[in-house]
């Protein structure tokens, strides 16, 4: 979804971290049909931590478990490197203790991988315009 700067509206920059790169693919056409400009995908944390800093996307879809740095730490220190970056955990796992981690890592939100595509951009929209939190 557009927001707006200053002068124009702009497309949400987002930033894709998934090891998967099918799913990648597949979220990224969704993302850009809705309207999302997709600055770029990483395989794991560290490569996300360098495309936020080349890129500065508005928000970055973080996968919780990728190979090297995991989803938790990568948002630790991207929330320390540029704190203005809103991060979506996603997951396809579903248990009490990976909700706890996924609050305490700093994330905005936690997903699930298997929402459909509506409440995925539905959140992501949420997120970036500051409506949806954790608390």
């Amino acid at each position: 979804m557009p927001h707006t700067n200053s002068d124009a509206v702009t497309p949400l920059r987002i930033l894709l971290a998934d090891d998967n790169p099918w799913l990648r693919r597949g979220v990224r056409s969704v993302l850009e049909r809705a309207g999302f400009l997709v600055v770029g995908e990483a395989a794991d944390g560290a490569q996300a931590l360098a495309l936020a800093a080349a890129y500065h996307p508005d928000l970055v879809l973080m996968d919780l478990s990728m190979p090297g740095m995991d989803g938790i730490k990568a948002t630790q220190a991207l929330h320390r490197q540029q704190p203005q970056i809103r991060v979506v955990l996603w997951t396809g796992r579903d248990d009490i203790q990976l909700s706890s981690a996924i609050r305490r890592s700093g994330a905005d939100a936690g997903l699930s991988k298997g929402v459909r595509s509506g409440e995925l951009i539905a959140t992501l929209q949420a997120v970036t315009s500051g409506l949806l939190h954790w608390q």
